[in-house]
């Protein structure tokens, strides 16, 4: 909302769990509250932003690799253990240009507990990697949080996010 990022700004969600969770939150679209609702309706819908690209197969997520220009890419992290996110750092980690934004909590002695505890080098597809990309970490946006709120009410028929402690 702020206006920050450029509208011709490419961002591209390279995640089959994340994309197919954004297809249903856009098929239920009942489920939200009235203030979610109106924002849906408005003009900064988060599920028809135009430079919103979903990746469809591992092919697409391959050629992200060889987009020229800046961009923003939205992989899961799986604590940097597996999947896409970790060839996406293997081919942006050593490139000081670019900044790794790390959304939760991540656990001790995985790669992504090591990139935020600010590792110099990081060891991916069993080759070692300087990290030069920017580190940036959003620890208010944690699924630990939310499931310890869960936990509190004893409830699990919700879901809710949580983007303030």
């Amino acid at each position: 909302h702020e206006k920050k990022i450029p509208d011709n700004l490419p961002v591209f969600l390279d995640s089959p769990l994340a994309n197919a969770i954004t297809d249903i939150f856009k098929q239920h679209i009942e489920l939200y509250d009235k203030e979610i609702k109106a924002l849906f309706k408005g003009p900064h819908n988060p599920f028809t932003m135009r430079q919103l690209k979903q990746t469809t197969d591992v092919e697409e997520s391959k050629n992200l690799n060889f987009f020229i220009g800046p961009c923003i890419i939205i992989s899961a992290s799986g604590m940097c253990e597996a999947g896409r996110i970790r060839h996406h750092l293997k081919n942006n980690i050593e490139d000081p240009k670019n900044t790794i934004v790390v959304v939760g909590y991540m656990a001790e002695n995985t790669m992504g507990r090591k990139i935020v505890d600010g590792a110099k080098q990081i060891k991916i597809f069993d080759h070692m990697y300087d990290v030069k990309a920017n580190v940036v970490i959003m620890e208010s946006f944690s699924a630990l949080e939310c499931r310890r709120c869960l936990k509190a009410l004893h409830c699990t028929s919700f879901v809710w996010l949580r983007y303030n402690k």
